[in-house]
């Protein structure tokens, strides 16, 4: 569906990117100034309490390496969400696969990873940290995040359009499963069995291994990447069939 409709998948992505920053005096520049702000009030309030797990690595850089996968995830369920709802004229009046609409509304959040992640390979190089080879990983990584994000849009996309209180339900739920993923502590700090539950969160994966990747820190074995990734194919597949079920009812709810 992606290659037949790539021009169309690349079009919203590209409107997607500029309505987000529409009128903004900052721009694109948000991007990057959200995670560094958000790595400023962690940094001052948690640095005290909970160092970083490698002494090479400041505290500031082991956050901002977590939220970059995370704001991504993030704005996955809030964009996604209200990818549908936001396109109800276009679903009325003009035949395509709906598809493209949560789809695109993910796409657009790779922009903002991707300028996050070139400020955060700044701030590596400045403070003397270079990449090893685990940062070939990071395309695996990327894909597996990808897959997962887009099950959830669709679900969520799907679920708002028939249930508005969902709008309601995303922020809430966005803040309870980030402090369910070890984004500004390390997973060591938890105990076995807090460790066992935050690892069957399909997001302890992805951050994890994105900052291990770019940090040099160990990277998961073969059984944690194939647990990962059936576990965000699962999430796909239920999305997209969801999605397909209701889609028939779309255009009379909209």
């Amino acid at each position: 569906m992606l290659t037949r409709h790539r021009e169309l998948v690349w079009s919203l992505v590209s409107r997607d990117v500029k309505s987000r920053y529409k009128q903004a005096a900052l721009g694109v520049l948000w991007a990057i100034l959200v995670p560094l702000a958000m790595m400023l009030v962690f940094s001052l309030v948690l640095s005290q309490f909970i160092p970083s797990p490698d002494p090479r690595v400041p505290y500031g850089i082991f956050v901002f390496s977590g939220l970059l996968p995370w704001n991504f995830l993030a704005s996955s369920l809030t964009f996604g969400s209200m990818s549908l709802v936001g396109n109800s004229s276009i679903l009325k009046k003009i035949a395509m696969p709906r598809e493209v609409f949560p789809i695109s509304a993910v796409l657009a959040g790779l922009v903002d990873l991707l300028l996050g992640l070139g400020v955060l390979v700044v701030l590596m190089l400045c403070l003397g940290l270079r990449p090893g080879l685990g940062v070939l990983a990071l395309p695996a990584v990327l894909l597996l995040e990808l897959t997962l994000a887009t099950g959830v849009a669709l679900l969520l996309s799907t679920a708002n359009l028939f249930f508005r209180d969902v709008r309601h339900i995303v922020p809430v739920l966005t803040i309870l499963w980030m402090f369910m993923t070890p984004v500004v502590y390390p997973i060591t700090r938890l105990g076995a069995e807090a460790q066992a539950l935050v690892r069957l969160n399909p997001a302890t994966f992805v951050v994890d291994t994105f900052r291990s990747a770019l940090l040099g820190m160990p990277l998961p074995g073969p059984g944690e990447w194939l647990r990962a990734s059936v576990l965000a194919l699962a999430v796909l597949a239920l999305g997209w069939f969801v999605f397909r079920r209701c889609e028939p009812a779309f255009a009379e709810i909209v």
